[in-house]
C-alpha cells in the first residue's frame, strides 16, 4: 500500500502561518471576539436595511470581505487536492470561530451569498466531505489562481467598480448613474492619465470597469484550459462568482455600453492602421465572449452537480 503524498500537508503548513499574518484575518477574528451577536449582526447587515456609509463600518466590513476571500482560497485548495483533507484540530477550530459565527454566516450565506466559505465551514465541521482532484494539473490550477488573484485584489479602481456592483453609493453616484454616464465613451475615459488619488469616483469606476473587462478576458481562457480538472476549474470560478452575479444583475443588457468604452480605450492606445483596427475589434469580441461565459453559470456546474446543490 502506497504512502500518502506528504506534499499537501507541507503546503498547508506553509500556507496557514502566512494566512495568520494577514491583518484582515486577524481583524475579523478580533471583531468576532469583541462584538456580541447583536452588534456584529448590525455591522454585517444588508445595505437595504440601512445605508452603509460610515468609514469605520466600511473598513470593518472590508476586513470581513477579505477574510472570507482568504478562506475561500482554502476551499479552492481543498478541491484541487493542494491541501490535505484534514486541516488539523486547532486550525479547524479557528476557521469555525469565524465562519460558524451566526451573524457572519448570515452575511456570506444570506445577505451577500458566496458559496466557498459555506462549503469550507461544512467540510471542517465534518458535515460535508469535499471531493478532491489530486493531479498536477489541479495543483497547477490552484497555483495559477493564487498568482492571478494577487494582480487584482488591491486595485483601487477595480474596487470602486465592484463596490458599485455591490450596491454602494458614493454620494449621488450609484451603478445606474455610472452606466448612464457611459454614453460619451471619450468623456468616460477622462481619468485615464490621472494618478489614482486625483480621480473622481466616476473616473475611478470607469477605469475599474476596464480593469474588470480585462480581468474577464484573461480569466475565461484560463478556466477553459482547466477542463481536465473540472472541480478545480469550477472552484476557481466560484472564487469570483459574486462579481459575475453583480455584473449580470446590475449591468446585464447594458454590457455593450461598457464594451464600447473598452473599444474607445483600445483605439486610443493603439497605433492607427487597418491591422490595429482589426486587433481592437478582435479584442472586444474576445472580451464579449469571455464575459458571456463567465456570467452564464456554465463553470458552476461541476461543483453544483457533484455536491447536488440547488
Amino acid at each position: 500500500m502506497s504512502k500518502p503524498d506528504p506534499r499537501p500537508r507541507e503546503h498547508w503548513e506553509f500556507f496557514w502561518p502566512m494566512m495568520q499574518g494577514r491583518t484582515e484575518v486577524q481583524g475579523a477574528l478580533r471583531l468576532c471576539r469583541e462584538l456580541d451577536d447583536s452588534a456584529l449582526d448590525e455591522l454585517l447587515r444588508h445595505h437595504s436595511k440601512s445605508t452603509v456609509d460610515g468609514m469605520v463600518e466600511i473598513e470593518r466590513r472590508d476586513v470581513f470581505d477579505k477574510a472570507l476571500q482568504a478562506h475561500s482560497l482554502i476551499a479552492v485548495a481543498l478541491f484541487s487536492g493542494y491541501f490535505p483533507e484534514s486541516l488539523g484540530a486547532a486550525e479547524s477550530k479557528q476557521i469555525l470561530e469565524l465562519l460558524g459565527r451566526e451573524p457572519v454566516r448570515k452575511y456570506y450565506e444570506e445577505r451577500y451569498p458566496v458559496l466557498l466559505p459555506s462549503l469550507l465551514r461544512l467540510h471542517v465541521a465534518g458535515q460535508v466531505k469535499l471531493p478532491r482532484e489530486t493531479s498536477e494539473d489541479a495543483w497547477g490550477g490552484f497555483q495559477w489562481l493564487v498568482r492571478f488573484s494577487s494582480r487584482f485584489e488591491r486595485d483601487p479602481h477595480l474596487a470602486t467598480f465592484n463596490n458599485l456592483l455591490d450596491g454602494f453609493s458614493y454620494g449621488d453616484l450609484n451603478i445606474q448613474v455610472f452606466l448612464d454616464s457611459l454614453t460619451d465613451s471619450k468623456a468616460a475615459l477622462s481619468g485615464f492619465a490621472k494618478p489614482p488619488e486625483l480621480c473622481t469616483r466616476r473616473e475611478s469606476a470607469a477605469l475599474g470597469m476596464l480593469r474588470f473587462l480585462t480581468f474577464c478576458r484573461e480569466l475565461e481562457p484560463a478556466l477553459r484550459a482547466m477542463e481536465g480538472v473540472p472541480l478545480t476549474q469550477s472552484a476557481c470560478w466560484f472564487f469570483y462568482a459574486y462579481w459575475f452575479k453583480g455584473f449580470a444583475e446590475d449591468v446585464g443588457g447594458r454590457a455593450e455600453e461598457c464594451l464600447k468604452v473598452l473599444e474607445t480605450w483600445l483605439t486610443q492606445s493603439t497605433e492607427i492602421g487597418i491591422r490595429a483596427e482589426r486587433d481592437v475589434k478582435m479584442s472586444v469580441l474576445e472580451t464579449r465572449d469571455a464575459v458571456t461565459a463567465l456570467v452564464d453559470g456554465r463553470y458552476a456546474a461541476p461543483i453544483i452537480n457533484r455536491l447536488r446543490l440547488k
